[in-house]
């Protein structure tokens, strides 16, 4: 059985991999059309997050739609 990487790991990994381990990220998904162009400072106003949360989740949902 493979085992979830600790918060420690996913910390320290890419901000791709924050952003998806991010309790907002699913909501976000829901919320903003990623084929608009919107700026982090979006993300930061309407979730109340700093600037780094910010493009952590940022960078998940335009891979996320990418891959879509």
């Amino acid at each position: 059985m493979t085992s979830l990487p600790e918060y420690d790991e996913i910390q320290s990994s890419s901000g791709f991999m924050l952003g998806l381990h991010d309790p907002l990220f699913s909501e976000a998904v829901l919320t903003f059309n990623i084929h608009q162009d919107f700026p982090v400072s979006k993300l930061q106003r309407q979730y109340r997050i700093g600037y780094g949360r910010a493009v952590s989740l940022y960078k998940a949902l335009v891979t996320a739609q990418a891959s879509v």
